[in-house]
């Protein structure tokens, strides 16, 4: 995984996540799907990392997943063609890439 030139350790991209649920108030990521195929499962963001998380598959209990810790960058503004739609009303939206 890539190190992060501000110094915070390695990290992923919200569009190579794909997808992402944010706060329609202040319009920050709170959680994302984990990146991890063992998991398949939204997990929420922890200070921009990525939570605990129970696996979707059995035998990854909850904080077993290797990406835990990992920082998520929100590069919505750097992709270009993106698309974006309400997946829950009040709380959260989705955007896909």
């Amino acid at each position: 995984m890539p190190d992060c030139t501000c110094g915070r350790g390695p990290w992923i991209t919200l569009s190579q996540i794909g997808v992402g649920k944010f706060d329609l108030d202040t319009d920050q990521l709170v959680t994302v799907v984990c990146p991890s195929r063992f998991c398949l499962v939204w997990a929420p963001l922890v200070d921009g990392k990525i939570g605990r998380h129970a696996g979707a598959v059995a035998g990854v209990a909850e904080g077993d997943c290797p990406w835990i810790g990992i920082r998520v960058v929100d590069d919505r503004a750097d992709v270009s063609g993106r698309r974006s739609g309400i997946l829950e009303r009040g709380t959260v939206r989705r955007e896909g890439y």
